[in-house]
């Protein structure tokens, strides 16, 4: 009986480490092997995946409102993201409209970068949602507002959706209405762009609207 309680110790215990790293590793979002989903083999690990909280806006509910007048990435929550580490600045200047405080983005890489809307926003398809903001460029960066899409499980469905892109110096007034589509459970606002240059924006607002 010890000869088989001593192995069975031994796989009981390299079976919890295992999970505990799986665990942490999807708690931090870290991906070491890209190409390989090991839950679509072992269903079960879904439960040890990091989900993110959310916000069920009701009829009317504004989401989100920056005119980065009272600091930087305050309330309410904004995350920064880069393809390319050390490449883009992110920062507040007073060159918004009629002289205010907005954001200034800085590439220095053809890659991409994102400004993502926190936490998650469950939705239901039909939903009608606005974001409404301003933006300006200089140089051949490529700056957008748009949508990221999300299933039930918080996986995404669509990076870019509902976009608008800018290229003005002037300053260009950006304003999208769409429907949730079927099969959405989550979405998220956000500004995005590429290439290299600077860009602004100032007066972000995101609604849900019926």
């Amino acid at each position: 009986m010890k000869r088989l309680f001593k192995p069975l110790a031994v796989s009981a215990g390299i079976l919890v480490c295992g999970l505990f790293f799986y665990w942490a590793k999807c708690q931090m979002r870290v991906s070491i092997f890209p190409y390989l989903s090991w839950e679509r083999w072992i269903p079960a690990l879904n439960a040890l995946q990091a989900h993110e909280p959310v916000v069920s806006p009701h009829e009317g509910e504004t989401i989100l409102h920056v005119t980065f007048d009272e600091g930087f990435f305050k309330k309410p929550k904004l995350d920064v993201w880069v393809a390319k580490e050390n490449s883009v600045e992110f920062d507040r200047v007073k060159a918004g409209l009629g002289g205010t405080w907005c954001l200034r983005v800085r590439s220095a890489s053809q890659e991409a970068w994102s400004v993502e809307q926190h936490p998650l926003v469950e939705v239901r398809p039909g939903e009608v949602f606005v974001y409404d903001g301003f933006a300006r460029t200089t140089g051949p960066i490529l700056p957008s507002m748009n949508v990221i899409l999300y299933d039930k499980d918080q996986k995404p469905l669509h990076w870019w959706f509902a976009g608008e892109d800018v290229q003005s110096r002037p300053w260009k007034h950006l304003h999208r209405e769409f429907s949730v589509p079927e099969g959405v459970r989550y979405l998220r606002f956000r500004i995005s762009g590429i290439r290299t240059g600077e860009c602004y924006f100032d007066d972000l607002t995101f609604t849900r609207k019926k």
